[in-house]
């Protein structure tokens, strides 16, 4: 997006962007950022360990570039090894499911928890559901939950899925999607759920003799959530939407 629309940058327009996680930085620009910006940090810190390119280890994220044999180039975001790490909650089979857990379990349940919410919040959109499902119970989880939580594991481990990040060329525009559903959940409780796109403008195209069609434009995910609906006025208004 352009960040000098709106704003007091009198049209001048970003040349780079630097995170700062303790003392690990990521960056990334414009060769002008790297002529100007990069040198003079280059120049400045002396104590730089180590300096990577195109392929960088992130606070637990594998971020480099790749190649799709039909689609170009885009950056992966891989979340692998910090999932090959999950583990289970150990889970008697003669325990019931209505005990509560033991002060034990309930740590081991949060740091699991724990765990999930890192890789849902960066690459791991498709266990967002469960991973809200899994969090409404950490106060008070009971063996039923930390069973619950345990099938998320391997479930992430066979269904593992990197983050993708296309390149998007001229005009940009937010696609959203978003959804809910009233009393889906088992305790009756409501959801709600959101996902937002950076995509490239509509196209136009033509096709023989059926005139204009949308042409397929590219994009990339940079926002989702799922979270139990707890406010009542939201509550009241998916319920009177639901009996429309």
């Amino acid at each position: 997006m352009n960040a000098s629309v709106r704003n007091n940058s009198q049209g001048r327009k970003p040349e780079g962007f630097i995170c700062l996680h303790v003392d690990g930085p990521y960056m990334a620009g414009s060769p002008e950022f790297q002529k100007r910006g990069l040198a003079k940090i280059r120049k400045d810190f002396n104590a730089v360990g180590s300096e990577d390119k195109n392929d960088i280890m992130f606070v637990g994220q594998q971020i480099k570039w790749k190649n799709h044999e039909k689609f170009g180039s885009y950056i992966s975001c891989d979340q692998k090894l910090e999932v090959d790490q999950l583990e289970e909650i150990k889970v008697e089979k003669h325990m019931k499911d209505n005990m509560p857990c033991s002060p034990s379990m309930h740590t081991a349940y949060r740091s699991v928890l724990g765990q999930l919410n890192w890789l849902q919040s960066r690459t791991q959109c498709h266990i967002r559901y469960r991973f809200s499902r899994c969090a409404s119970a950490a106060a008070k989880p009971t063996i039923a939950d930390a069973r619950e939580i345990n099938k998320t594991v391997p479930t992430l481990k066979s269904q593992y899925i990197d983050g993708r990040f296309w390149p998007v060329k001229g005009p940009q525009r937010i696609v959203g999607m978003p959804d809910a559903s009233y009393r889906n959940n088992a305790d009756k409780s409501s959801q709600r759920a959101h996902v937002l796109f950076i995509a490239e403008d509509r196209k136009i195209g033509r096709q023989g003799h059926k005139g204009e069609h949308k042409v397929n434009t590219r994009g990339s995910v940079v926002d989702y959530e799922s979270h139990k609906i707890t406010t009542k006025l939201n509550l009241l208004l998916l319920q009177n939407i639901m009996h429309l």
